[in-house]
C-alpha cells in the first residue's frame, strides 16, 4: 500500500515538473574556435649534448630495443651494471 502511495506522489511532481517547465530553445551547434600556437621544436641532438645522461639512456633503450631477447644487465656499457 506505501508504494501506491509513493508512485502516485512521484506521478504527480512530474506532471507538474512537465507542466511548470518553459520551453527551451533549441542549442546552435557553433564551430569551434581553432586555437592555435607555436610550438618549439628541438631536435634529439640538442637535447643529448645538453644532458650526457640523457644521450646515455636514449643509447641504453636504443640497445634495448634493438635486442628484445636480452635482459637489462646484458647491457655491454660499464655504468649500467
Amino acid at each position: 500500500m506505501l508504494i501506491w502511495f509513493r508512485e502516485v506522489r512521484l506521478a504527480l511532481r512530474k506532471g507538474r515538473a512537465d507542466a511548470d517547465a518553459p520551453d527551451v530553445e533549441p542549442v546552435v551547434e557553433r564551430p569551434r574556435p581553432v586555437i592555435t600556437r607555436q610550438v618549439r621544436s628541438t631536435t634529439a641532438e640538442a637535447d643529448e649534448a645538453a644532458d650526457p645522461q640523457l644521450a646515455a639512456y636514449n643509447e641504453y633503450l636504443a640497445w634495448l630495443s634493438e635486442h628484445p631477447e636480452a635482459r637489462p644487465g646484458d647491457y655491454p656499457a660499464k655504468e649500467h651494471r
